[in-house]
């Protein structure tokens, strides 16, 4: 019994996917990049209770797909451990390096189902830019 909690603990806080960490959604940072870029600074937004403290040191590598038409970008946050309150966690600054340029793609959100530009609304370039 005791073994089967602790692994559908460890599937809750790995959002049941088997990879390290807790979903994090992101958005932009500032100004949309241009087409060229290949870093992109993003805010991450925690999801797991982790006493309303920043996720500064714990996001993990990103999952980025490369499509045609978009960049798919899943974060996640490793857990904090020990005994945290539930409260909302404040935004934490990353910079997002890309293996290539992201051209006339656009940046999704892979934390959503199916996959989003990040935040409200958001553009994610500027063509031609």
């Amino acid at each position: 019994m005791t073994a089967v909690v602790l692994a559908l603990a460890a599937a809750l806080a790995t959002g049941g996917c088997g990879t390290e960490g807790s979903l994090a959604p992101w958005r932009l940072a500032g100004t949309p990049p241009a087409p060229s870029a290949t870093s992109v600074d993003i805010l991450v937004t925690e999801m797991a209770c982790n006493g309303g403290r920043s996720a500064d040191g714990r996001i993990a590598d990103p999952e980025i797909s490369y499509e045609d038409d978009r960049i798919v970008v899943t974060m996640r946050t490793v857990p904090r451990g020990g005994a945290n309150t539930c409260q909302e966690n404040p935004e934490t600054p990353y910079r997002l390096e890309l293996d290539e340029p992201l051209g006339d793609r656009v940046l999704m959100d892979g934390t959503l189902d199916p996959p989003a530009a990040p935040g409200p609304n958001r553009p994610t370039h500027v063509p031609g830019r």
